[in-house]
């Protein structure tokens, strides 16, 4: 049985009864099993962000939304009983692995170090002093590490940024100045990073 749902139904009953189907071809094609989840999945992620983006604003807003896409992974883990799914993710994105990065404006990224960088000294003490030293940094960003068909992303190039400040050590939370103010679309998408 095909389900389609009540938008979907009202909008193809408006789109056939004005349509002069003489005029237009209309082909119609079951979705297979094996394409559903990727279609299905697109389907729900412009649902996700937008009901995300609703959350009013406010000073805890960021941290609203967190909660809400922590809640949604939850509520996923307790009904889709494929262990591998979520093993194959913890893997992928372990407490060693997975880093708290993400925009904080169009001119600003929160970038959480290794865990073994520390402001005074080795590489932590080299990203607070670049700029004296002489050292140009450069930050590249990617949302995940494999795309819907299992293919690497490649990374983007934010370009050139500066040591701002930093909060604590082991890891260190360093905030980055962007030299080129990133376009709407980028700091749409690396203001997601947070959600996590």
């Amino acid at each position: 049985m095909n389900q389609t749902g009540i938008y979907e139904q009202i909008i193809t009953n408006l789109i056939t009864g004005r349509l002069n189907k003489e005029q237009f071809y209309i082909g119609e094609r079951v979705l297979e099993q094996a394409e559903a989840a990727i279609w299905l999945s697109r389907f729900l992620s412009r649902i996700i962000e937008y009901a995300v983006n609703c959350l009013p604003a406010g000073d805890d807003q960021l941290q609203r939304q967190i909660e809400l896409s922590n809640q949604l992974i939850l509520w996923l883990k307790d009904r889709v009983r494929e262990d591998e799914f979520f093993d194959e993710n913890e893997k992928q994105f372990s407490p060693t692995t997975m880093y708290h990065d993400y925009a904080i404006n169009e001119q600003l990224f929160h970038w959480q170090s290794q865990n073994s960088a520390r402001p005074d000294y080795g590489r932590g003490l080299d990203y607070v002093t670049h700029k004296a030293k002489g050292k140009r940094l450069f930050l590249f960003v990617r949302e995940q590490a494999k795309d819907e068909f299992g293919k690497t992303i490649g990374f983007v190039n934010f370009g050139e940024v500066d040591y701002v400040s930093h909060i604590g050590r082991q890891p260190m939370n360093i905030t980055w100045q962007l030299r080129n103010t990133m376009p709407a679309f980028m700091w749409k998408q690396a203001a997601k990073l947070a959600m996590a």
